[in-house]
This record gives C-alpha cells, structure tokens and sequence, in this order.
C-alpha cells in the first residue's frame, strides 16, 4: 500500500563498486524530474561498507529524494519485492561469472522486466526480456529506464517474456539436466 502509486525501481547491492549503486543513484536523482512519483527502492546484501556510508552521506548533503535503503531482505520477502518492482536495474560492471546476478533472474522469474550492462547476454534477451546497456552509456541508459517505466504495455510485455525465457532456460529442473549432460560427458 506504501507504494500505491509510484514506479518502482528495483536494485540490489552488496556495497562493492562493481555494483555501482552509486552511479545508479547519481542517475537517479538526474532522472526524477523527468520520472515523476519514481522511487529507488535498495536491497542490501551487505551493510557495513564504506561505500553505503559515502550513498548516505550524498543523499543527504544533495537531498535526493524517493531513494530507500531497504536493508537486508529475507528470502521469503524476495518475490514480493521483485513482484512490486516496475523495473529491476543491474549496472554492475563483473565480468564472467561476476557479472551474472541472481537478482536478474528472479525479477524476471517474478515477470519484472529488467534494464542490466551488456557484460552478459545470458540473462537478459535485449529489447525482449529488457533492455541491455553498455555501462557507461548513460543516454541509453536513461531513454530504457524511462521506456519502461512509461509503457505499462512494454514492460508487461517484457514480464511475461522473462518469465517465460527463465522457465524454459533458467528453472532449476533445467539447471539439474544441463548439469547432469556434462556430467555424462565427463564420466564417458
């Protein structure tokens, strides 16, 4: 009910730069004049980091408004966060496996389309499932982010396509059988 109303985005952070949750909020805040009633809502994996303190302190010194540090959330409450999201942004910058980010898959699992760097086209089917962007581009960034925040159309669209991408590819039946092929491959 808190949030009747509002377009939600969805981040989550351990607080490292490879996150870049202060970039995000930088974007943010430029962004809500152009997004009104926006919030940021921000799951924290991790609380004790310098980083979170330097977040702090900006929000406040610059006033940046509708941005909620959410705490750790536990994981029964997960779906009902990445449920309430509009859209679920991932703009870290790891490579290989460091880029991959359960968040992605479980937003999209929860029909939340998500707007994530390129470092990874495993996740995320561009202009599908959401919207790719290259890390440092921040127009393209910006023009996604507001996409899908507008278009209701758009993004359910790409909800129901992410759902369905992780069914197919990403459930845990999947993952088990994958598993299991390279392990017959192995053993041969």
């Amino acid at each position: 009910k808190k949030y009747r109303g509002r377009k939600i985005i969805l981040h989550s952070t351990d607080w490292t730069p490879l996150k870049r949750t202060n970039w995000l909020i930088d974007q943010f805040d430029s962004l809500q004049p152009k997004i009104e009633n926006s919030v940021l809502l921000i799951m924290e994996v991790n609380l004790q980091r310098t980083e979170r303190d330097k977040v702090i302190k900006k929000i406040k010194e610059k006033n940046i408004q509708n941005v909620e540090l959410c705490g750790f959330i536990p994981e029964d409450k997960l779906p009902a966060y990445y449920s309430l999201a509009d859209v679920t942004v991932y703009c870290g910058i790891g490579e290989g496996a460091g880029s991959a980010s359960y968040i992605v898959l479980e937003s999209l699992a929860c029909e939340t389309p998500v707007l994530r760097t390129n470092l990874t086209l495993d996740e995320v089917e561009h202009e599908k499932t959401g919207f790719l962007f290259e890390p440092n581009d921040t127009s393209a960034f910006k023009i996604f982010l507001k996409k899908l925040l507008d278009d209701k159309n758009l993004s359910t669209t790409f909800g129901k396509s992410g759902r369905n991408f992780v069914v197919q590819h990403r459930s845990w039946k999947n993952f088990v059988l994958t598993w299991e092929k390279h392990f017959v491959d192995i053993l041969k």
